[in-house]
């Protein structure tokens, strides 16, 4: 094995450069992941999912495939089509408990688009 000698300063040369490509593709990101959005709602794009799991359970998997747990009494009737993509502003609820525990759970304050 031939030892590799690199210039003076050359491992924070490459160091710096990781760390700021890790950080441009993170802030670039899937433009289809959740955001942020006002009041601690989350704008997600993603699909939704019936589930196997318990009785109407219904799962909204993000494109980043982080799962939200759609209770049908906290979401518009038609939001709840297997299958359905959507961009959705969500409202992650505390105190609220569910048998499906298929992700966090989340009221839908709005639909962006379909």
């Amino acid at each position: 094995m031939v030892p590799v000698r690199m210039q003076r300063g050359g491992w924070a040369t490459v160091a710096l450069g990781l760390v700021l490509g890790c950080a441009t593709r993170q802030a670039e990101g899937d433009a289809s992941a959740a955001q942020p959005a006002e009041g601690g709602m989350l704008r997600v794009t993603g699909t939704v999912r019936k589930t196997e799991v318990g009785v109407n359970c219904w799962r909204f998997e993000g494109s980043d495939g982080t799962g939200y747990e759609l209770m049908p009494n906290l979401t518009p009737e038609e939001v709840l089509r297997d299958g359905q993509r959507f961009t959705l502003i969500l409202q992650p609820r505390e105190g609220v408990m569910s048998t499906c525990m298929v992700g966090k759970i989340v009221e839908v304050i709005r639909i962006v688009s379909r």
